[in-house]
């Protein structure tokens, strides 16, 4: 479950860099 929520989290950081 920890793995999955690793995975959410650098797809909302790669996101969060594109918007940037």
């Amino acid at each position: 479950m920890q793995g999955q929520h690793s995975i959410m989290l650098i797809n909302s950081s790669k996101k969060l860099a594109t918007a940037l």
